[in-house]
Parts: C-alpha cells; structure tokens; sequence
C-alpha cells in the first residue's frame, strides 16, 4: 500500500498539477506529530503569488474529507498540508500486506542500468581500514541499487602495472626471496614489503632508477618479471579474495588496468586531435585550465602510461561491454581531482553518456585517536589485524550459555563483521571517521551487534509465544509504542528509494538503527504473553512483520544475521 498514491488520488481533484509532480513533491515529515505525510505549497504559492502558509491554508478549507478515508484528518500547518492516517483503518491492510510479501520494499523495475565500481584495492599492497570502508558503503549501494529495481553491475578494478607493482618486485627479489615458505599471509607480508620499497627509494635515486627499469620492463612485457609479478599477484588476490568474503561483496566484472596500456596509449593520439593536448620535452600534457582543471600528464617521460591513460581506454570498453547508462566509480576522496580530469577528458574524447559519469569520493579512515593512515609510509591500520581484534573482542562479549564453546568462533566473527560493516556504514561517505572497536563492538546504541541483539530479542519473542501470530484483532495494536513502529516499518520502502536515488546508504543504517530503538520500545511497554490472547496473537503479527523488515535490512547492509547472541 503507497500512502502517496493515496494523497496523490485526494489531491488531484484539488490542484491543477499532474500525478507524477504531486506524488514527486511529497514528503516524509520527521517527526509523527506533523502527520505521515505533507505536501509542501512554496511552488503553487509562488505560481499564484501569495504566501505558502495562507496557500496551505486555503487548500485545507477546500478539501472535504470522505468517511472511508484512510486519512483521519488533514492539518494545514505554515506552508505545508499535512495527512494524518487514520490506524484504525490502516494497520490492518499494511500488516497483512508486508506479512504476505517477503519482497516487501523491493522497488519496482527501472530501466536504468548502473555500472558501480568500488574497493578496487591495488595488487601486492595490503588492505587497510579504507577498503573496509568503500567495501561496506560500496556493497551496500550496489544491494540497495539492487532492491530498488536498478539494473547494477558492479566491477573491480585492480591497477596491476602501477609503479606500486615494481616497487615490490624490487624489494621482494632484492631482500626477501624465498621468505614465503615460513610466511602463511602472504598478501599481507606483501604490502609490509611495498612498504619497505617506499621507503627505501624516497630519497634515493638510484633505487627510484632500479624500479623505473622494472616498470618499463613489464610494459614492454618482460617475461622474468611479468612470471615473477604472476606469482606474488596470485598470493594478492587469494587474501583479497577471502576479505571479499568477509564484506560480503561480489562483482559481475574484473578490470586490470595493464590490459589497456596499449589502447590509452592510442587515446593519447586521438588526444593530439583536440586543442587541449600539447608536448612538452616529448611528454604529452593535457590542458584543462580552461575547466578551471590544472593541466596533467598523460604518459611518463619514459613513455609508461599513467592513471588517466589507463583509465580512458577502460571507460571507453566499459560502454561497449554493457552500455550502461550511469558509470559510477567509488574511490578514497584523495582522487577527487583525477577524477575530473577523467570525466573532463571523456567528455573531450565525445564520451557517450559523459554526463552520466559520477565519482562517490569516500572520505577516509582516521585510528580512534583521529591520526591518519598511511600505507606508503607503513603505518596503516591492516584489515587483517582490524577483524583478527575485532573478533578476539567479540568472542569475549559472548556471555550466553547457549552458545557453545565450539560456537563461539562462529558466532565472534559474525558480530566482529556485523559490527565493522556498520560501523564504516552509519556515517556519510562525505565525513571522516575515527576506528574505534570499542564503539563498533558494543551491544548498545548505534551499532551492528545491537541490530543483530534486536533480531534475535524478537525471534526469541515468537518462539517462546504461547500465542499464535494472527491478522484478526490488528486494530487492537493502537498504544503509540506500537504504532510509531508500525509508522516506520511503512516507510520502510521509501527510505530503501531514497538512498538508491541518492548513492547514500547510511541513510538505510540510520533508518536500521531507529527501527531497532522502536523496537526496544515496543519490547519494553508492550508485553506480549501476559496480556490477552487477542492482543498477543496481533503483537505477535507485528512481532513477525518487524523480524521481516529488519532482516531485510540486516541483509541490504551485509551484516551476517544470528540466531542466538
């Protein structure tokens, strides 16, 4: 049931708009007591050239309210129109509706295809508190895409022929070879060497020569070290591969950015075409000052190619392969910039859909402190270490006795990564964060382990019910702990819409954790047992729909759901 299709058929009779205007301007007040549902009347006001609130007013007179409305008033309140429901009328209908529809939320189909590309972490360097965060936000857009009807491709992309590469086999062949065989994380010991190659060549030139012969030596395909890059890329992507895992994210497509070396190198030409591209002791520059962009390299003075180049030429395979109609990359939001000289070169080069190009640039990860993580110089807070502590913590919150020793690993990893993919979620990617495991970990307040505490506090709810679940006396739900549930359960859909629309998936982890607290509520004023064997079987009903809505949400925000806690 749409409350807004309902205000849409009240409304038409009264205005002069279409449908699809009215139904698009109507909001979701914040608080109850400013109804379910308001119209807001600046644009009519303006049109007719009087005040809103005198507008809103006036409107309200107009409109006569039939007895088998759902609405039970209509309230004019300063510039806004105001729908209140009518419970009594409703509950009943909405209950039995989301009960008989396990998809309930799930948008209808659009005929928008998206392409999202998000983690993208860089081969033989390690995983750090970043990539956590891009792969909780960016797993869960792609869900939410998903659910609200989109078409989503999402993809991965692995810059396997960066200077970050050569760095490593540098240091791998020179300090550590055959170290291996006593070492059991290899992907992480791999980025403990990028670092010591970083190290050691900042202020040395010789070193930065020794690398810049290797990286020119896998662009002009040189079998020892292409062999040697194979070997310690395969020890990479099996530890990324299990953090994949561990975040729940999936992908349709992987990119490597050394398959298009060649084809950006031929954009490059195209380039020389345009006005914007001029030499510069035979370096290509690109010139986008008259974007208000600087200008930017497009290949070394060696001839290896860049970001940019690369990306260019995986942009345009890209479009070819799925024909998306919005591209959208997540990154950290240090590469704001290259990202709009990317888009800037792509609408030069005639892009197809170059206004459909978006960048969700995630801000970054600070340690509980607020210092900030560098993997370059080492001190990164390394995802293996961020969950291997996570889980420790979690096993020693486990106080139930009904969980087993032997099930306590189990049950530890799932709250550890429940909590961590929450905790990087219920923040906007605009802001920064500060890593805190304590925070992340308890079972209190905003966090992953009380949604999934919630869950099990209402299935704990139905089984132990002498009651049976049953639609028949719902109109008995009217106390305001029930209703206010029931209100946010409703717009539950709307919320999963707005997030889609909006790339912003904490909106959905904000949402979660209201819903839980409403629950608390319900849980703490209304009993289910000790009451009347009408009410408890409708409370149970309620009791059902939420477990129904809260997993979902479990679900959308990759959280593992559990049993007992």
């Amino acid at each position: 049931m749409d409350l807004k299709e309902k205000v849409v058929d009240f409304l038409k009779e009264y205005l002069s708009l279409n449908k699809e205007k009215i139904y698009n301007s109507l909001e979701i007040p914040p608080d109850p007591k400013f109804g379910d549902i308001s119209f807001p009347c600046f644009e009519l006001a303006k049109k007719e050239k009087v005040n809103p609130g005198h507008y809103s007013k006036h409107l309200r007179e107009k409109i006569v309210i039939p007895d088998n409305s759902i609405f039970g008033r209509i309230e004019s309140a300063g510039p806004y129109l105001n729908f209140f429901v009518n419970y009594t009328k409703f509950i009943p209908k909405l209950l039995k509706e989301i009960n008989k529809n396990p998809a309930y939320g799930r948008g209808k189909a659009k005929k928008q295809k998206i392409l999202l590309e998000y983690i993208s972490p860089n081969p033989l360097k390690d995983l750090h508190a970043g990539h956590l965060r891009q792969a909780a936000v960016g797993g869960t857009l792609a869900r939410i895409l998903d659910f609200a009807g989109f078409s989503v491709i999402p993809v991965l992309y692995y810059n396997d022929s960066g200077t970050h590469i050569a760095k490593t086999l540098w240091a791998y062949e020179k300090f550590h070879k055959g170290e291996e065989k006593n070492i059991s994380n290899k992907g992480a010991w791999l980025g403990k060497i990028y670092s010591e190659a970083h190290k050691k060549s900042k202020d040395n030139k010789k070193v930065q020569q020794e690398i810049r012969k290797i990286h020119l030596a896998l662009e002009n395909k040189n079998k020892k070290y292409i062999n040697l890059k194979k070997k310690l890329y395969l020890w990479s992507t099996q530890y990324f591969e299990k953090f994949y895992r561990d975040v729940n994210a999936k992908f349709d497509k992987i990119y490597y950015d050394s398959d298009f070396v060649d084809e950006g190198k031929k954009i490059v030409k195209k380039l020389e075409k345009t006005k914007y591209l001029y030499y510069e002791n035979n370096t290509p520059v690109l010139d986008l000052t008259e974007f208000n962009l600087p200008k930017t390299l497009l290949l070394k003075s060696d001839g290896t190619a860049l970001y940019l180049t690369k990306d260019l030429a995986m942009a345009f395979q890209r479009i070819k392969e799925f024909n998306a109609d919005k591209m959208v990359y997540m990154t950290g939001s240090e590469q704001k910039l290259n990202f709009q000289q990317l888009f800037k070169a792509l609408e030069i080069l005639k892009f197809k859909n170059s206004e459909n190009l978006f960048h969700i640039p995630v801000e970054l990860v600070y340690d509980k402190h607020g210092k900030r993580f560098s993997s370059r110089e080492g001190n990164a807070e390394a995802y293996s270490k961020i969950i291997e502590d996570a889980r420790k913590a979690a096993e020693k919150r486990i106080s139930n006795p009904e969980i087993s020793e032997k099930e306590k690993p189990e049950y530890a990893d799932k709250i550890a990564r429940g909590a961590l993919l929450y905790f990087m979620n219920k923040v906007s990617y605009k802001k920064s964060i500060n890593l805190d495991l304590e925070k992340a970990l308890s079972f209190e307040g905003q966090t992953g382990p009380y949604l999934q505490y919630s869950y099990v506090r209402a299935r704990k709810i139905t089984k132990k019910a002498k009651s049976k679940p049953s639609p028949k006396y719902l109109t008995k739900l009217d106390t305001q702990a029930e209703l206010n549930l029931i209100r946010k359960i409703y717009f539950f859909p709307d919320i999963v819409e707005k997030a889609a629309e909006s790339y912003q998936p904490h909106l959905l982890a904000e949402y979660a954790f209201d819903l839980a607290s409403l629950f608390s509520k319900f849980y703490e004023l209304c009993p289910v047992s000790s009451v009347a064997e009408s009410l408890s079987s409708a409370r149970l009903y309620l009791v059902q729909v939420y477990i129904r809505v809260i997993e979902r949400c479990l679900n959308l925000l990759g959280i593992p759901v559990v049993e007992k806690m």
